[in-house]
């Protein structure tokens, strides 16, 4: 039986991995510090930074896993998203509950470590485009009209974030 609740113990886990990636940012001022807290293409930039070649290896499962909660922050930024626990015969994990009518729950701390472990190599679009996938499921997007990842100016800001995060 699926059962979901508040963060409880994946509270800590999950900030100790915002950090660790907010750690890898050099400059980080007080404007990139608000971006970072309220708008949800800086923190895309920041883990598309981290998945350039070279950067982590596809056995750094923990590191995989902490950009996958970055990205789920980013989600939830977009959307009317919250973490949540669910609890099932398997355990516990920390999920995105989409806020939907029809319990929609998406699970980006393995979004990004599946994918890269098997091979794949991830751009900023494909990661806007997750995000996207996300907002369009959610009862309740917030800010899609006026910052939609379609629109052509997004992808090159985000692009041109991640060049400056990486120099």
């Amino acid at each position: 039986m699926q059962e979901f609740t508040e963060l409880d113990q994946w509270r800590e886990p999950l900030e100790r991995m915002r950090a660790w990636v907010l750690a890898g940012v050099e400059r980080q001022d007080d404007a990139f510090l608000d971006r970072w807290n309220h708008d949800w293409a800086t923190k895309v930039g920041v883990v598309a930074a981290y998945l350039e070649p070279g950067q982590l290896r596809p056995d750094e499962t923990w590191k995989l896993q902490a950009l996958g909660v970055v990205l789920g922050d980013a989600m939830a930024l977009r959307t009317a998203a919250r973490w949540v626990e669910l609890h099932d015969e398997q355990g516990t994990d920390p999920c995105l509950w989409l806020g939907t009518s029809d319990t929609k729950l998406v699970f980006p701390m393995t979004m990004i470590a599946k994918r890269v472990e098997s091979g794949a190599t991830l751009t900023v679009q494909d990661l806007i485009g997750m995000v996207d996938f996300v907002a369009e499921a959610a009862l309740e997007p917030r800010g899609v009209a006026e910052d939609s990842p379609s629109e052509d100016g997004l992808g090159r800001r985000v692009a041109r974030l991640v060049h400056r995060l990486r120099r």
